[in-house]
């Protein structure tokens, strides 16, 4: 082969390769940081964070929508690459799964949750509370010794209350503000949920992908993408998001 064959074929090769097809993962829509109308395309914070992100590396990334509590066994068992559902860290979830640094810290005054009566006059706490599977405000409610009673959606949960089988719910505000009868649901106080921050989850199985996916966020994070994300969907930035990694993350 003529030697400037060669040379043409070498620089044109790497251009030529597929991009490798990542399977990304969400649950219920999370505005501002997962937007969706049950199906893909998704935006949002974490859509935009993860549309960067897949593009810096030249990965082709396909979203899928599926339950949350079904998104970290399928990261576990290598049918899903990435997952983001405004994730908080834990030491219990980073035990499962690799959760990278935090790209978002928790709120200064501490994230919390809200319980949700169709009786004002219930103490919510006094008895059964439909929760979301696998969240921090089941991980909450197990803390205070609440009675969980968990739920694959919120909106199951929901429709659980409003039936009148299960006196309370808790969980997201956004959650309760895109559920069809939310008039007939009222606010019956709050309890904190605990995190390091929010999150990014990457299967376990893939210990090089969960390293590059530190990386790119490392880069986000330098070149100001991430600052410029959390000011347009939140209005508030973090100056030096990748900051967070070395901060203390044993929440369990």
């Amino acid at each position: 082969m003529p030697r400037f064959l060669a040379l043409v074929l070498a620089v044109i090769a790497p251009l030529c390769a597929k991009a490798e097809t990542l399977r990304l993962a969400t649950s219920a829509a999370y505005p501002p940081m997962i937007i969706h109308n049950g199906a893909p395309p998704v935006s949002g914070l974490e859509g935009d964070l993860l549309a960067a992100l897949c593009a810096r590396a030249g990965w082709d990334c396909q979203w899928q929508i599926m339950p949350f509590d079904a998104i970290f066994v399928a990261l576990e068992a290598g049918e899903i690459d990435i997952a983001a559902n405004s994730l908080g860290y834990t030491a219990a979830r980073a035990a499962r799964v690799h959760m990278t640094c935090p790209y978002r810290p928790s709120s200064s005054d501490g994230a919390q949750g809200t319980f949700y009566v169709l009786d004002p006059s219930h103490d919510p706490r006094s008895g059964p509370i439909a929760v979301l599977r696998e969240t921090l405000h089941a991980t909450a409610l197990a803390r205070a010794g609440l009675e969980a009673r968990p739920f694959s959606d919120d909106h199951t949960a929901l429709d659980a209350v409003v039936a009148g089988d299960i006196p309370a719910y808790f969980g997201a505000d956004p959650a309760v503000e895109s559920y069809p009868d939310r008039g007939l649901l009222a606010a019956s106080g709050a309890m904190a949920i605990e995190s390091g921050g929010t999150s990014i989850a990457v299967t376990p199985l893939r210990p090089d992908l969960a390293a590059e996916v530190d990386a790119q966020l490392a880069n986000l994070s330098r070149d100001g993408t991430i600052t410029r994300l959390t000011t347009l969907w939140t209005g508030t930035g973090v100056d030096d998001p990748i900051a967070l990694c070395d901060i203390g993350l044993p929440i369990s």
